[in-house]
């Protein structure tokens, strides 16, 4: 079955939800991995998603709220 097929099936069941936990599960893999990689590698992850000036922002936020 390639990715069309998939696709198509999923829309047809109405089943939007069926790959949830499947992706849950990866996210919460990978949090533990840049977790366990320390700081510097939370910083760059925080930067690269929300961008160098928001990421900045929502770090120092994190910083002062549990200061």
């Amino acid at each position: 079955m390639n990715r069309k097929e998939i696709e198509n099936l999923l829309f047809e069941n109405n089943d939007e939800e069926v790959l949830d936990d499947e992706i849950h599960d990866i996210m919460s893999a990978n949090a533990t991995n840049i977790n366990n990689e320390g700081y510097k590698a939370q910083i760059d992850f925080i930067l690269k998603e929300y961008g160098e000036e928001v990421g900045l922002e929502r770090i120092k936020e994190i910083i002062n709220e549990n200061g």
